[in-house]
């Protein structure tokens, strides 16, 4: 499967993935209810699309709302790859070597494509990410926060999506790097937490 075939296929596929996770929500939201000091509800989930896609999905229930990400993965001629579908915005596609370097610098890693991969998205299911103003191999650079290390990839805008082409963990970092991910990290702290301010902040209301 080609990139384009892949991103293709994911939005073909989301709107029945989102369908199937649509239980978990309300078990979650339900069982939050409950108990509102119990913290953040995290739901993992694996599923095959009618459209014979391998997804992963991460709900997370918190007091504010339910937020959700997924993930598809596929084979391209140059190997493995991961496609995260971006609701506003650019999708995020992790490339072969991106897993590779996750598996070797992160020390949550596994051995088999599937499980490596599996063990990155659900430790690290959403990416904020900025441009840094320079370019890598004449396309636009970016560096995005995880919890487990950094994103460094190119930006594709005629393609749709950002191309994460390494993972760099946390004590590899440089300091430019280290405040980068800090005020990335705020920014999807304030999403999660505090949406209708974010949304206002977004829209350059305040």
């Amino acid at each position: 499967m080609s990139i384009a075939e892949a991103i293709a296929e994911a939005k073909a596929d989301l709107a029945s993935v989102q369908n199937k996770t649509l239980s978990l929500i309300k078990e979650q939201e339900r069982m939050h209810r409950k108990d509102r000091r119990s913290g953040d509800i995290v739901g993992r989930r694996a599923y095959t699309s009618p459209g014979k896609n391998n997804w992963l999905c991460v709900t997370t229930t918190n007091k504010k709302h339910t937020l959700q990400n997924f993930l598809m993965y596929f084979h391209a001629k140059e190997g493995f790859f991961a496609l995260q579908p971006s609701y506003e915005g650019l999708s995020f596609l992790f490339t072969p070597h991106f897993l590779m370097r996750y598996r070797e610098r992160s020390g949550h890693g596994a051995p088999t494509a599937i499980e490596n991969l599996t063990a990155f998205f659900y430790r690290n299911s959403a990416t904020t990410a900025m441009r840094t103003g320079k370019e890598h191999l004449g396309f636009p650079a970016f560096i995005g926060a995880v919890p487990d290390g950094y994103v460094l990839g190119t930006l594709h805008y005629d393609e749709g999506y950002h191309r994460c082409r390494t993972f760099v963990s946390h004590d590899q970092a440089f300091p430019n790097q280290e405040e980068q991910w800090e005020g990335l990290a705020a920014l999807h702290e304030l999403q999660t937490r505090y949406p209708k301010l974010f949304a206002q902040l977004k829209g350059g209301v305040i």
